[in-house]
């Protein structure tokens, strides 16, 4: 049995002949570590603020991605340092690092998924 399919295991339920059910920890605990490997490298760095703001939420098999970094004058600058492609990153990063980073997960999460359905299958042999 792969590293994968022993993480996804504690996360799915009803698993009774070909019902899956992916509950929302499982998107949120398998999903999270896979856009953060691939956000971070892309997120503007100055003082770290941004890097170390990533959540993910989920909603039934929605799961929402957000960063958030407040100035003191009490604006959330990950929005703006996300949306200006004119901004000039001299450390590292880049405008749409979170939607890229996101992109650049999907394939990785996908088999996250199929990784998890075979193990169903396989118990329910």
């Amino acid at each position: 049995m792969s590293n994968v399919v022993n993480r996804i295991t504690p996360y799915l339920q009803d698993c009774r002949e070909d019902t899956i059910v992916f509950i929302p920890e499982f998107i949120e605990t398998a999903m999270f570590p896979v856009a953060l490997m691939n956000v971070i490298p892309l997120t503007p760095l100055e003082y770290g603020e941004l890097e170390t703001s990533l959540e993910v939420t989920a909603e039934g098999t929605v799961a929402r991605f957000h960063m958030s970094a407040f100035s003191e004058q009490g604006y959330d600058y990950a929005d703006i340092q996300h949306r200006r492609e004119d901004f000039n990153h001299p450390i590292r990063g880049q405008a749409m690092y979170l939607e890229e980073g996101v992109e650049k997960s999907v394939d990785e999460i996908a088999s996250l998924f199929a990784e998890g359905i075979i193990l169903i299958f396989e118990m329910n042999a």
